[in-house]
């Protein structure tokens, strides 16, 4: 799964136990919000996800923060 924001893009680990717990969240949702900690390793930074969520349809997003500085 890629994340990509103004800054560029990342690619999101998801192991394979946290991937059958949010199967569905990541597999069927439109929008999907992820909590992951960065993984640092050989010199490369990836988000690894610790959970999913399925936001629905756009008009359901609730508002969340967007501050990028």
């Amino acid at each position: 799964m890629t994340l990509e924001d103004e800054t560029g893009m990342a690619n999101l680990v998801i192991f394979p136990d946290t991937f059958r717990r949010y199967r569905v969240a990541l597999c069927d949702s439109i929008f999907v919000f992820v909590r992951a900690k960065v993984q640092h390793a050989e010199g490369i930074t990836h988000p690894a996800v610790e959970s999913a969520e399925n936001l629905g349809w756009y008009g359901e997003i609730p508002e969340l923060a967007r501050t990028f500085h």
